[in-house]
């Protein structure tokens, strides 16, 4: 059979290099969203700007209530399913994501930071806290995603909730 030559040589060849181009421009597209959704998975600086901005407006609150309060508050993190395969290709389920964070309260600031980075500025969540100069504030360090706020008539105080 015959079969009729749709392109020349010339053309047959601009369109391979088309398509090779093109398929290139497709799999960089596709490496850098996968790369940038693999980095919002494992960071850390939503789960930290989200703690101080809820941590604050709370403290905020509480020094704008007028009668006494006890709150306390805890922190879990999201929790990511991974799944793995042993060697025998049975399937493994591991459910492992908590955030363990320093929350560092500082006259009217709250600063949200990984344990051991204090020092790195760009780990920092910093926020700020509307403090009630009437009401005495106990500046202190939390070291754990639980916490509670003790406000009397003078004073606030925020504790580790054990």
């Amino acid at each position: 059979m015959y079969f009729k030559k749709r392109f020349s040589k010339k053309a047959e060849t601009s369109l391979i290099i088309y398509v090779i181009i093109v398929l290139l421009i497709v799999i960089l597209i596709a490496v850098t969203l996968w790369v940038y959704i693999d980095n919002i998975v494992n960071n850390k600086r939503f789960e930290r700007e989200f703690l101080a901005r809820d941590i604050s407006l709370l403290t905020t609150t509480v020094f704008s209530s007028p009668n006494d309060i006890v709150l306390a508050y805890s922190y879990k993190g999201p929790q990511i399913e991974q799944k793995t395969l042993n060697k025998d290709n049975s399937e493994l389920l591991q459910v492992t994501r908590e955030f363990n964070f320093i929350y560092d309260f500082r006259q009217n600031l709250l600063s949200v930071y990984e344990p051991g980075k204090e020092n790195d500025e760009t780990n920092k969540a910093i926020f700020y806290i509307l403090e009630d100069k009437a009401i005495l504030f106990s500046e202190k360090k939390i070291e754990q995603n639980s916490m509670k706020f003790i406000k009397d008539n003078v004073q606030l105080q925020v504790e580790q909730n054990d």
